[in-house]
C-alpha cells in the first residue's frame, strides 16, 4: 500500500535501515538526545530538531480533553501531533473498553462502537452483508498499518474536511451517540461539525457509537477520492453517494463531499433536489449546479479552488455513470 517507495531499491533500503538500527544502542534511549545525536551524525536533517516544537504549536487544543485523562482512540493522529504534550498525561484508551467496540445489527440499523478500528469495520460480516461497498471504499483509507489502529470515532472527531470515513458515513445517513458519564444524546453526523475542526461536543463528552440505517432494497452506495496516489494518500477531493431509485426515478439520495468546505460536507440541497427526479443526464447536471452553490473550496497544496470544484463535478457525474450506465454516459473529456 505504498509504505516504501515504488522503485526497485527495497534491498538497499533494508540494508540501510539495518545498519542504522544496529547503531541505535550506542545513541541512548529514544528522545531528544538521540535525535540531536542523529542530527550531529548527519543521519537526520537539522530541521528535525525543530519538529516537536512545530507540532506542539500546531496541535489543536480541542484535542486535549478537560477530563484528567486524555481520550485516545487509535492515536494515529493525536499521538503524532501532540506526543510531547501527552507524554506525561494520563490517557484513556477507548479501545480497551469493550462496550465501545464491535459492529452489530440492531433492528433497522448497523451499530458501530466508536473504538472499532477501520480494519475491524472492513472485516465485519455485518458490513459485508449489508454494506459491501463501504468495505471496498475502506480499501482506499490510509494503509493496513494505520487501519489496524485508527478508529471510527477518532476519524470523525478529527474533523478533517477530507476525512474518508466521515464522508462515507455522512452519505449513509449516520447518527452518532454522544456520551458523558451516564447521559447520552444522539445527533445526526452532519450536525456534529460546527466549523473547521470545531465539534458540537460538550466538555468531557465522547462519541460512543455510530449508527447507520440499513439500506433499503435497491439502494446503492459509492465512494471515490482523487489523490496523487491511489493508496496511502490524503484526498484532494472525495465524494460519496447513497441513493435509491425505482423505475428510473430517484427515491432518496444523500451526497457528501470533502475538500470543498471547512468541514466534511453533506450536500443537503443537492440531495433534496435529486429526490423524485428521473435519472437522466439533465438531472445530474442540475445536481451538479446545486452542488456548486453549496461548496466553498480553497486553494492549497492539493489544488486550486477551481480545480477542486471541477473534481467534485466529475465525481458526482462519475457516481451516476457507474451506478446507472444505461441512463448516464461516462465522460471522457466532455463537460457535463
Amino acid at each position: 500500500a505504498g509504505n516504501l517507495c515504488r522503485c526497485t531499491g527495497y534491498a538497499g533500503i533494508r540494508r540501510a535501515v539495518g545498519e542504522l538500527v544496529a547503531t541505535l544502542e550506542e545513541l541512548g534511549p529514544p528522545g531528544k538526545a538521540r535525535v540531536d545525536r542523529l542530527i550531529a551524525l548527519g543521519v537526520l536533517p537539522a530541521y528535525f530538531g525543530a519538529v516537536p516544537a512545530k507540532l506542539s504549536a500546531s496541535a489543536p487544543e480541542t484535542a486535549l480533553r478537560r477530563d484528567d485523562r486524555v481520550v485516545v482512540g487509535g492515536g494515529t493522529d493525536l499521538l503524532v501531533a501532540s506526543a510531547d504534550k501527552l507524554r506525561d498525561r494520563p490517557l484513556r484508551f477507548l479501545g480497551r473498553e469493550e462496550r465501545l467496540r464491535g459492529v452489530v445489527r440492531e433492528g433497522d440499523a448497523i451499530s458501530i462502537g466508536a473504538a472499532t478500528t477501520a480494519a475491524e469495520l472492513m472485516e465485519s460480516p455485518v458490513i459485508e452483508e449489508h454494506l459491501p461497498d463501504l468495505r471496498r471504499a475502506l480499501e482506499l483509507f490510509a494503509s493496513p498499518l494505520v487501519r489496524n489502529r485508527a478508529t471510527v470515532g477518532g476519524n470523525l472527531v478529527n474533523a478533517s474536511p477530507i476525512g474518508d470515513l466521515s464522508i462515507a458515513l455522512l452519505a449513509l445517513g449516520s447518527k452518532v451517540t454522544l456520551e458523558k458519564d451516564e447521559s447520552r444524546r444522539v445527533v445526526a453526523l452532519e450536525d456534529l461539525y460546527l466549523g473547521y475542526k470545531s465539534l458540537a461536543l460538550a466538555p468531557e463528552e465522547i462519541v460512543a457509537r455510530v449508527d447507520i440505517p440499513l439500506p433499503v432494497p435497491g439502494a446503492h452506495f459509492r465512494f471515490e477520492k482523487v489523490s496523487r496516489r491511489r493508496l496511502l494518500d490524503i484526498a484532494g477531493v472525495n465524494c460519496a453517494i447513497a441513493i435509491s431509485a425505482e423505475h428510473g426515478v430517484v427515491g432518496a439520495a444523500r451526497l457528501s463531499a470533502g475538500g470543498v468546505a471547512p468541514v466534511p460536507l453533506l450536500l443537503s440541497k443537492s440531495s433534496r433536489w435529486l429526490a423524485g427526479r428521473p435519472i437522466t443526464e439533465e438531472t445530474v447536471r442540475g445536481a451538479i449546479a446545486q452542488a456548486r452553490a453549496e461548496i466553498a473550496p480553497i486553494g492549497d497544496v492539493r489544488g486550486s479552488a477551481a480545480y477542486k470544484a471541477l473534481l467534485l463535478e466529475r465525481l458526482v457525474w462519475g457516481h451516476f455513470a457507474a451506478l446507472y450506465p444505461d441512463a448516464i454516459r461516462a465522460l471522457y473529456g466532455v463537460a457535463p
